[in-house]
C-alpha cells in the first residue's frame, strides 16, 4: 500500500490554561469542546479538543504540531515510507511499529520536521484493524 494522507486532523495549540483558551475560541471562533472526545481532557496532560480540530494543551511546546489523518493500513505505510527515509520518531529512535502511541481510541506516529515543528501521522481505527495492518513486520 502506498502511505497518503487523507486529510489534516487537529493542529495542538499551547496555552497556559485550556479552559480559558476554550472560551476565547468559543466566543471568537463558536468552536465549542468536542463532547466524543472529552475523556482526553480529564487529565492534567491531555487535550481539549474543539471541533474545528483544535487540540488545547496547557504546556508549553514546539511552535505548532500538525496531525495528519490516515487509515490504519495507511499508519503502517506511512511507518515502511519514514524507515525508507531514514527517520526519527519524537523520542529520537528509527520510526518502527514501536513507534506507535496508543491514545485510547487513537494511534499516532510523531517526528519532526526539519525546522523543529513536530508532525503526527494519527489513525482512528479500532485496534484489531491497526493490528492487522502491523501483522507483518516493517
Amino acid at each position: 500500500m502506498t502511505f497518503q494522507i487523507d486529510k489534516l486532523d487537529h493542529i495542538h495549540v499551547f496555552v497556559p490554561s485550556r479552559e480559558e483558551a476554550a472560551e476565547w475560541y468559543e466566543k471568537v471562533l463558536g468552536l465549542t469542546p468536542w463532547a466524543e472526545k472529552a475523556h482526553w481532557a480529564k487529565g492534567a496532560g491531555g487535550p481539549l479538543v474543539l471541533h474545528g480540530g483544535i487540540a488545547l494543551f496547557a504546556r508549553s511546546g514546539p511552535a505548532v504540531q500538525m496531525a495528519f489523518r490516515t487509515s490504519g493500513p495507511g499508519l503502517r505505510a506511512f511507518i515502511e515510507h519514514a524507515a525508507a527515509l531514514g527517520l526519527d520518531d519524537a523520542t529520537g529512535g528509527p520510526i518502527g511499529p514501536d513507534s506507535i502511541v496508543d491514545h485510547d481510541g487513537a494511534w499516532s506516529v510523531y517526528l519532526q520536521d526539519p525546522w523543529g515543528n513536530q508532525v503526527e501521522v494519527i489513525a482512528y481505527e479500532p485496534p484489531e484493524v491497526l493490528q492487522e495492518s502491523l501483522r507483518s513486520d516493517v
